[in-house]
């Protein structure tokens, strides 16, 4: 009973620590798939107006008695932060729900399985360097160049922290990774808690399994579809990401700049090149899609 008790507690000072009365939460994907498997989970969605701005389409309606923007920022990093940073700078955003589906990095992560990570890394940023010699693994690196490197390469690539800057920054700083929201990471765990046990067969990965759900942990975004199993490695072994997709990194950039909380969610729609042959995103994307909307519509009813 006092484990209980406790649980309960937890649960009430995790949920009171969001601001529930939060005026407009933006539900966000990339492509159209991902963005009607959202609306697929909120039934009772009432549109109130659509906006065209630069030829996006933002609609603002209500569902479970919140104010929502929905929009989908279209494919790739520069498409996301440029959709994102419209979405904020023409309307009041006061949290930024984000769903999708992305390539799996984690090796003990099956398709269908979800990542929900707290931090979000640039993996494409970098430099690209000349060998020392043309049969050598070693790179003339300049001097201003190396504390911003991060440990490792793939061959002349040499990923680095990200330049950024923000409100209360007088310059820009170097960047390693955009942070979820905490406040959100611990709803969408008492979200997922929930879900896993009402409904306990209501998420299942591609072996027919209830999928994975992880909270935490590290995803990575850059402006390739990656399909590559050595590359693939290398992510993992830098990172230990569990995700890897086209957008993530930039929304949270854009909303780390604009102070906005935010959650991605990313459910696995392909192995991102550890597969045999052909990548298999076509063939379980829809599933994906469905699984992490899923979750996002939990998540939203939570707050």
């Amino acid at each position: 009973m006092k484990s209980l008790l406790l649980i309960l507690l937890v649960v009430a000072s995790l949920t009171k620590s969001f601001n529930v009365n939060a005026e407009r939460i933006a539900l966000v994907a990339a492509y159209q798939g991902e963005l009607d498997a959202i609306l697929d989970f909120i039934p009772d969605e009432q549109v109130e107006d659509v906006k065209i701005i630069n030829g996006l389409r933002f609609t603002l309606a209500t569902a479970y008695g919140k104010k929502l923007i929905i929009f989908k920022t279209n494919v790739s990093t520069v498409n996301a932060a440029m959709s994102t940073q419209l979405a904020l700078s023409h309307f009041e955003v006061d949290a930024l729900l984000f769903s999708g589906v992305a390539g799996g990095i984690n090796p003990a992560l099956e398709k269908g399985d979800i990542a929900i990570p707290k931090a979000w890394v640039y993996h494409a940023e970098g430099a690209y360097f000349n060998e020392t010699s043309p049969d050598s693994d070693e790179y003339i690196i300049p001097e201003r160049s190396r504390e911003r490197l991060r440990d490792g390469n793939y061959g002349m690539h040499h990923p680095r922290a990200v330049s950024a800057i923000k409100s209360g920054l007088s310059k820009a700083i170097e960047k390693r990774s955009f942070d979820a929201d905490p406040d959100l990471l611990a709803v969408a765990q008492i979200a997922v808690s929930n879900l896993q046990a009402e409904e306990p067969t209501a998420l299942l990965n591609a072996k027919g399994l209830p999928a994975t759900i992880k909270i935490g942990g590290t995803g990575v975004a850059g402006p390739v579809f990656m399909d590559n199993a050595q590359y693939r490695e290398f992510v993992y072994s830098t990172w230990q990401a569990d995700s890897l997709d086209m957008e993530s990194t930039a929304v949270a950039h854009v909303c780390w700049s604009n102070n906005v909380p935010f959650i991605i969610i990313r459910s696995l729609s392909d192995l991102a090149g550890a597969q045999k042959g052909e990548n298999e995103f076509t063939e379980f994307a829809a599933k994906a899609e469905k699984n992490a909307a899923r979750v996002l519509a939990s998540l939203l009813q939570e707050l």
